[in-house]
This record gives C-alpha cells, structure tokens and sequence, in this order.
C-alpha cells in the first residue's frame, strides 16, 4: 500500500465505502454493494441474454483518493453520466470495536454450557471504539446521504443497511438512551448528539454508570444508532424503500469465520 493510500486509510477509514458494484442487466437496472476494501479496479464482463439483449456487469472498486469525490455534497465518480441512477444501496462496512484474544475466541463452544470471561477475550480502548461508531453508524450515513440523489432518479430505489441483533433497544440499560432511539421525532442532529454522548462517557470511563451497555458497547451502540438512523432516512424519502437485516451470525473476517 503507498504512503498516500496509506494516509487515507488512517484519516478515512471510517468512511471507506468498501467498494462499489454495478450491475445493469436488459433494463439497466444497478446495485451498488458495499464489499471490504477499496481499491481501484475495473472489470467489464458482456454476454449474450435472451432475445439478443445484454448483461453488463461493472465492478468498480474505488480508490481511497477517489473517496472524498463521493462523500462531496455532488455525485460524481462519473456514475450519473454513465448509468444515470443507482437503485439499491447495501451498506455493509462494519466492525467489532474491541482487540480480540483470537485464540480464546475460537476456542469458545456454543451450547457447552460454559461461560466464556469475556473480559479476558476482548479488550477496549477509545481508539476502537471511536472507529467503531464512525465504521458503522457514520460511515454509511455519510455514504448514503451522498448518494441519494442518484437514487431519487431510480424508479425503484432501495437502501438496505446491514445491521445486528445486538442493536436491539432491550440490549441498552438506560431507559433515556432508549427513548431517544426509539423516538419517532428525533433528527439525526439529536442521535448524532447521543452517539457523541457514548464516546465522552467511554473517555470517562462511565459507560455503564450512564446506561450504556457494558458488553460489546461500541458495536451494540453503533448498531441501535444505525437502526434508529435507518428510521429516520426511511422517513426522510418516503419515495425510497429504506430498511435495516441482520443476516445472523454468519461466518465473516470479524469473528474469524466461526459463524455459520
């Protein structure tokens, strides 16, 4: 990796896009999917369909000094020129926010009975949970807000954020950090204010004497910003169909492909 992509990677990480798949098929129809790194790749694959109609499927990965191009307050890339609009938006970037004793977290085996000291397994700092909530809740905020204008051109626009279970408001304590999320009113200013909130109370060391949860804070606090964040876009652009899924526990680099 040069210097410069370097440089990138430690300013925006948070904000990588991971990537960007275009699919067009007979009616030109597109997906734009988030994968997990960025870098700058083109590949365009053109085949025979029925009724002599073709399928054009463009990989376009972008570069990290393409990013702040994206994340500007105007599409660019060249995406409106070339393709017109974007129909679907899956975000998909994440990341756990805790140091993982690797070996430990392995070695756990569901349903034996056995409780795993998860203090000895996992370790937080502020600098991981700082990634975390920008990785997973302003990250794909950031993406989406600046793609919905190529999206409001689709006829069938889709945004999906792929979310977890431990976003779920019964996983937080505090009754007010609750109410907050689950409040129909609120703006992304006030969830911004509350994520900006965890992050001081972590520096303080007073994450559970304030209501936050103490296991896996940062991911279940950037997952349940993400869910209520997806509420609120979904009121936003009602022309637009905005939803949140959890796949499941499934087998991904984060928890070293012990998943199903």
């Amino acid at each position: 990796m040069s210097k410069v992509s370097e440089l990138y990677w430690n300013l925006e990480r948070y904000l990588v896009v991971q990537g960007i798949i275009l699919i067009s098929a007979a009616l030109y129809r597109f997906a734009l999917i988030e994968a997990r790194f960025v870098f700058l790749f083109l590949h365009i694959i053109q085949s025979r369909m029925f009724g002599g109609s073709f399928l054009v499927f463009n990989v376009l990965q972008l570069q990290f000094l393409l990013l702040p191009l994206l994340l500007s307050s105007k599409p660019t890339l060249g995406t409106k020129t070339h393709f017109g609009n974007l129909d679907i938006l899956v975000n998909n970037a994440g990341v756990g926010g805790v140091k993982v004793d690797v070996d430990a977290f392995r070695a756990i085996k569901p349903g034996d009975g056995k409780s795993p000291n998860w203090n000895e397994i996992m370790t937080y700092t502020y600098e991981l949970t700082e990634e975390c909530l920008k990785t997973n809740y302003l990250g794909p905020k950031r993406v989406t807000e600046s793609l919905i204008p190529l999206l409001q051109l689709s006829n069938s626009a889709r945004i999906v954020n792929v979310s977890s279970t431990m976003g779920r408001l019964k996983n937080i304590p505090g009754e007010r950090i609750r109410q907050v999320l689950s409040d129909d009113g609120v703006a992304e200013k006030g969830l911004d204010e509350l994520v900006n909130e965890f992050l001081k109370d972590f520096k303080e060391d007073s994450v559970e004497t304030k209501g936050w949860p103490a296991f896996m804070s940062p991911y279940t606090v950037s997952k349940a910003a993400l869910n209520a964040l997806t509420r609120i876009v979904a009121k936003k652009y009602p022309n637009i169909s905005i939803n949140c899924v959890c796949p499941g526990f499934v087998k991904t680099d984060m928890n070293y492909q012990t998943g199903f």
